[in-house]
């Protein structure tokens, strides 16, 4: 009994280390294999796989990358770093609506990175206690609530069957979003926040997209949550940039590069085209944004996306108030909105209409109070040879617009559309999104149906190429530039045989060599400026500095210092010119002499410009009378002494011709011949 109680304990304990070093071997086998892939699998060493700092469809070579001061994204061997700076004016502006919190975003399998590979400091200190949130990238299951960043996703082939799971569907315009939530690959979510976050829950959602409302946020796993503020910034282009933020949480960096850069180059070609070949004479429409609300108050919006809008297609924009993105205007102020608007030949109009089948150019014109007497007059009404603009072309679900969906992706096709409207010069493929309307004309209702059509134009980027081709087809022809001569050798000399102002060449000549000085001759009574500084011929066969001659004001008493003079009762000024200490002037009580101290005003240019009236930067800091303790009017004893020295100076120069020898006498013309025959004939 004892033995088989022994043999029995025996077997338990065998069992036991059995299962406990297998756990140990499983678990060091899960570790290997995870410290296989961290180790030894970079994914981002090459600069293909990263975003482009610019503009161009390149990845950085760098390690680090800063974008637009927007954000800073540094990569591993296996993951990325996305430090959020907010740094857009819109953020400036509003820092409610940006965190500066840090993504850290890693690959499926892989462990949590702790250390940044650039600064070797530890990531959540490196990011100076803001919040760090994980995300194991590629993401699978995203959510969206509102339709702000749904064109993002789109330009980057983000749908149903590669990881967007849950949207709100109210209020989307994209025809293939509604395709999808109609086929039931994209969860269309309304209803409270609750529920939402709910559903977040069910789909496992790993990376919600929200704003800065909190809209469409997974509140049970806030660390899903990433604020989106790509559709706040502050130009078109700078908000289609913010594809390249989306794709780092899809590594599809290359694929945000390319179309990036093809976005800028078809945007840059149309602002091209408008400048050469749309403004005519350097004349340029006027063109401003304005809005009714909800509560009758009229609006105008200047902020810098919509007028940048207007710039870039050939207008010029309402500058409105300094600091101010809008303006308001009362009902009963009506004449105030009109007066501001009346001049502008283009008036774009954000106001919701629920109902624009109903509506024709007439019912729009009577939101904006045209047919009050105010708004006769304004030059946006049919008929004034102006042109009142809607920004509802096309509509989706609930009215929804198209501007601040796809809009926020494609400036090229935007840009294009405004100038189309506005000059009527070119448009873009007719199954391309229409974002601007005549009030004349109707509305386009968007479903499920046009998304083939669309997807197909997509595919061969005919809202982008074509647009960039076209703008360049219709640039005004130009003749081809005439070829370069070719380049000369260098100079070894400067032509320095010019004599300057009041002045003669002197030992100069028109083969001045370089390195090397001259010395021009000044006429009586001009002196070589800056101290005598000479004229300099440089290496590369230039004069780097030409000699002057400024006015000698010391000439005369340098021409007649023998002369004996009577000692004048002076007065003493304390200036202090330069910031570098009082000097001494004196001018005599009956004010017709000024005497500077050679030592005290070292240089003879400092004298002079004391001793002249071009003293016009003097800066008199305190004036003592000599032998009286009297106080004077300093601004208005400073303007008497100018007019004084002004005097002075002509009559200095009257003195120096008094004293100048008159010129000799010319020789006696010899007698005529006829006198000298005569006396001839007489003798």
């Amino acid at each position: 009994m004892a033995g088989t109680t022994s043999s029995s304990l025996m077997m338990k304990r065998t069992m036991f280390t059995t299962f406990i070093m297998m756990t140990l071997v499983a678990t060091l086998c899960a570790h290997a294999q995870k410290q296989t892939l961290t180790e030894d699998t970079d994914h981002y060493s090459s600069p293909s796989v990263r975003l482009s700092a610019d503009n161009s469809d390149v990845g950085s070579g760098e390690s680090k990358i800063l974008i637009e001061n927007d954000y800073e994204v540094t990569y591993g061997t296996y993951f990325k770093i996305v430090r959020m700076k907010c740094g857009s004016k819109h953020a400036s502006l509003n820092p409610s609506t940006c965190d500066k919190q840090t993504y850290v975003l890693h690959h499926r399998g892989t462990e949590r990175p702790t250390v940044d590979p650039v600064t070797y400091a530890n990531i959540e200190a490196e990011s100076g206690g803001v919040t760090t949130k994980y995300f194991e990238i590629p993401a699978k299951n995203v959510s969206v609530g509102g339709s702000f960043v749904l064109g993002y996703l789109e330009a980057l082939g983000i749908d149903g069957n590669s990881g967007l799971k849950m949207i709100s569907a109210s209020y989307i315009h994209s025809p293939c979003m509604q395709k999808a939530v109609i086929a039931g690959e994209i969860v269309n979510q309304g209803g409270s926040t609750s529920a939402w976050a709910a559903k977040c829950d069910e789909l496992n959602i790993d990376l919600a997209l929200t704003d800065s409302f909190g809209t469409g946020e997974c509140s049970n796993t806030p660390d899903v949550n990433v604020n989106f503020i790509g559709n706040a910034d502050d130009t078109s282009l700078l908000r289609a940039e913010w594809v390249k933020f989306v794709s780092l949480f899809f590594d599809k960096e290359a694929l945000a590069n390319e179309y990036f850069a093809l976005e800028s180059e078809a945007h840059a070609a149309i602002t091209q085209y408008v400048e050469k070949g749309v403004v005519k004479d350097g004349v340029r429409l006027k063109c401003v944004w304005v809005r009714k609300n909800w509560d009758n108050k009229y609006q105008i919006l200047h902020d810098k996306f919509r007028s940048t809008l207007c710039t870039d297609a050939g207008m010029d924009a309402y500058s409105g108030k300094e600091g101010q993105s809008t303006e308001t205007y009362f009902p009963e102020n009506i004449e105030l909105f009109h007066s501001a608007i009346r001049d502008y030949d283009v008036v774009i109009d954000e106001t919701y209409v629920s109902d624009t089948a109903s509506r024709n150019a007439t019912d729009y014109e009577a939101t904006l109070g045209f047919e009050e007497g105010s708004g006769q007059i304004v030059k946006a009404k049919l008929g004034n040879g102006g042109k009142l603009l809607r920004v509802d072309a096309s509509q989706g679900n609930g009215n929804t617009t198209d501007l601040r969906e796809s809009g926020e992706v494609r400036p090229a096709l935007i840009l294009m559309d405004l100038v189309s409207k506005v000059h009527g010069t070119f448009g873009s493929h007719k199954d391309c999104t229409k974002y601007f309307r005549r009030v004349s004309e109707s509305v386009k209702h968007v479903t499920h149906e046009h998304c083939e059509a669309l997807e197909a134009v997509d595919a061969e980027k005919k809202c982008v190429t074509a647009l960039k081709e076209e703008a360049e087809s219709r640039m005004p022809h130009q003749p081809p530039s005439p070829p370069s001569p070719p380049p000369w050798p260098p100079l070894s000399h400067c032509d320095a045989s010019e004599p300057p102002k009041n002045g003669g060449v002197g030992n100069c000549s028109s083969l001045l060599p370089s390195g090397q000085t001259c010395k021009p001759k000044c006429a009586e009574g001009f002196m070589l400026a800056e101290g005598g500084r000479q004229s300099y011929c440089a290496s590369d066969g230039k004069l780097s500095y030409e000699a002057e001659c400024v006015f000698d004001g010391c000439f005369v008493i340098k021409k007649h210092e023998a002369q004996v003079r009577q000692p004048k009762a002076m007065n003493e000024i304390i200036v202090n010119s330069d910031g570098k200490g009082d000097k001494t002037i004196l001018v005599s009580k009956d004010e017709r002499e000024m005497h500077v101290d050679v030592n005290t005003l070292r240089t003879k240019a400092k004298q002079i410009l004391y001793a002249n009236a071009s003293a016009n930067n003097l800066s008199v800091r305190k004036r003592v009378l000599a032998g009286q303790n009297e106080e004077i009017d300093v601004e208005k004893r400073l303007t008497e002494l100018r007019k004084k020295a002004a005097e002075l100076r002509e009559r200095l120069l009257l003195l120096k011709n008094r004293f100048t020898p008159p010129p000799s006498p010319p020789p006696s013309p010899p007698p005529p011949l006829t006198m000298m025959i005569t006396a001839a004939e007489g003798i």
